[in-house]
């Protein structure tokens, strides 16, 4: 069964999480915009997701795929980009991710109507 998670954790992109850590006011309210829309969220295997938990996303893959390559391919099947260490690369990972899956699904549709 599949889980719907949030590649950059909730638990992060709370308002008084990011004021505590320094995030200005423009890019906490970015953040809590973009939080639970398309670009942060993946399906995950329940079990995974699991021990997911409100890990950190680059933690979260170098646990979970110790193997450099089997990392960079789950990096590019989800269309991850660059992927963030802290809450303050999360809307440069979020626009990025927004991009690439636009870029991939304009290209399947364009595929499927020839």
């Amino acid at each position: 069964m599949h889980h719907v998670d949030h590649f950059f954790p909730k638990s992060h992109l709370q308002r008084r999480r990011l004021e505590k850590v320094g995030c200005d006011s423009a890019y906490i309210d970015d953040c809590l915009t973009a939080r639970d829309r398309l670009a942060n969220l993946q399906l995950l295997e329940g079990l995974l997701n699991v021990s997911k938990n409100d890990s950190l996303p680059a933690d979260w893959l170098a646990s979970t795929y110790p193997d450099a390559v089997q990392r960079q391919a789950i990096v590019d099947r989800h269309d991850l980009g660059n992927v963030p260490a802290t809450v303050f690369e999360f809307w440069d990972f979020y626009e990025g991710r927004r991009h690439r899956m636009r870029e991939r699904l304009s290209s399947l549709l364009s595929h499927g109507a020839n």
